[in-house]
């Protein structure tokens, strides 16, 4: 007989990352933002990103950690999402 390891009552294995490697990772995308920038090709949204504050080199832009910061006061908290029954899928 043939063992393959497969269980058909395996649970699949999670672990979240602690609040100070959130912070890390904040901490770096700040960073990255802010100092590598990112490249945007569409002319309406450099317009828009102008307005709000962000530095643009050509098609890079450079987005300060105030203007993050204010957008992600901005966002909602959570969303729902709903299958194709309409019927509420994920919260």
């Amino acid at each position: 007989m043939i063992y393959s390891g497969y269980s058909s009552h395996a649970v699949p294995f999670l672990q979240t990352i602690s609040c100070d490697h959130v912070h890390e990772i904040k901490q770096a995308a700040f960073l990255i933002l802010e100092q590598t920038g990112c490249i945007v090709e569409h002319p309406e949204a450099l317009k828009l990103l102008k307005s709000a504050g962000t530095v643009i080199e050509g098609n890079r832009v450079y987005t300060p950690r105030s203007a993050i910061e204010y957008a992600l006061r901005k966002v909602p908290k959570g969303f729902a999402m709903y299958n194709r029954e309409k019927s509420r899928s994920w919260i």
